[in-house]
């Protein structure tokens, strides 16, 4: 298992020679060969021993800190070979706007094309759902896009897609639980604090992946730079966040393995997901990202996990060719069906 998540509040993580274990009141919970890890995620009250944190950082182990709630609090990041080259490129990049302009319209037409793909998904499963106007505002959204002028018209364009998909989005959830429209801050309801959980795991990884590679992840070239945001990261994140966290979550509510009482009020009026019910929302996240579909860049089988990594590798391509990477091909979209062999929307 290459992505590892200890939940288990007031477990502790040590080091048993090459092999990292998971202990609670003298019982193991869980061990890991630390040759086999990628990653290792922290959630709520674990601890992480020194000799286990050495032992992490000494494998090239990344580990990301997360709150109860699913909020990032930190990364533990091994040292990098440094990859100025890269670095110099990205920052160059901030100074020019028109390939900013490229590169943020082709991740915003890929955004747009998975929020399509997935309406149109449920459209052919139940085509009794009035999307018909909203996948039709997607489309339009999608030409627009393409010909935007400036970042900030693009933005907008992106604002009205987003805002005609979550309006469409409470007729895919056909399950019990409440959905009162997209909150992130605090996530008003289960759906929001599950789709919120998945963001934040997705963009943990992509950030890890960034910094392993040598980007900056602090500086992108469609979100503007903030303190403390990986905007990089958010760029990279768009074409993914529809097409697995949304889909993921509807899959597992409307098959029923969240019920309301997996949720509890968190401490500024939103909604948490409780603890016993981590361990299912992380299985489907796993399983997600093990799914094999096409590869957009060249039509290869891979694992949603490996294209999103080949997506990051081909932006360090990209700034590494400078003006020469103009013009080259984008991918393909590839529709959410790819992903998962059943073809069904639940």
């Amino acid at each position: 298992m290459p992505f590892a998540y200890v939940t288990e509040p007031g477990s502790v993580v040590r080091r048993r020679g090459r092999t990292l274990v998971v202990e609670k009141d003298g019982q193991r919970l869980a061990e890991w060969e630390l040759v086999h890890l990628e990653a290792l995620i922290l959630v709520g009250g674990v601890q992480l021993t020194t000799p286990a944190m050495k032992a992490l950082l000494r494998a090239g182990v990344e580990t990301a800190f997360l709150s109860a709630r699913g909020k990032l609090i930190g990364q533990l990041t091994p040292p990098k070979s440094g990859n100025v080259a890269l670095r110099l490129a990205q920052y160059a990049l901030a100074g020019q706007p028109q390939r900013r302009l490229e590169l943020a319209r082709t991740v915003v037409q890929e955004k747009i094309a998975a929020m399509a793909d997935l309406l149109r998904r449920y459209a052919d499963n139940y085509p009794e759902l009035p999307l018909d106007e909203a996948r039709r505002k997607l489309c339009q959204a999608a030409r627009t896009a393409a010909g935007a002028l400036g970042l900030s018209t693009l933005r907008g364009v992106e604002g009205a897609a987003a805002a005609s998909y979550w309006r469409a989005f409470p007729l895919l959830n056909r399950s019990a639980l409440a959905f009162t429209g997209r909150k992130a801050r605090p996530p008003g309801d289960p759906i929001n604090a599950l789709l919120s959980l998945g963001y934040v795991l997705l963009v943990n990884e992509i950030w890890s992946t960034l910094d392993g590679m040598g980007f900056d992840p602090f500086l992108g070239f469609y979100h503007e730079v903030r303190v403390n945001r990986p905007s990089l990261a958010l760029d990279l994140v768009e074409p993914f966040r529809h097409r697995l966290v949304d889909r993921m979550v509807l899959r597992s509510v409307n098959l029923g393995r969240f019920r309301e009482s997996d949720f509890r009020p968190g401490p500024d009026g939103g909604v948490l997901l409780q603890r016993d019910a981590w361990k299912t929302f992380i299985a489907d996240y796993e399983r997600a990202l093990q799914a094999v579909g096409r590869d957009p860049w060249d039509g290869g089988e891979r694992r949603l996990r490996d294209v999103i990594r080949r997506r990051c590798e081909h932006l360090a391509r990209t700034l590494a060719a400078g003006d020469d990477a103009r013009g080259s091909p984008q991918p393909a979209s590839f529709d959410a069906a790819e992903l998962d062999p059943t073809g069904e929307a639940p």
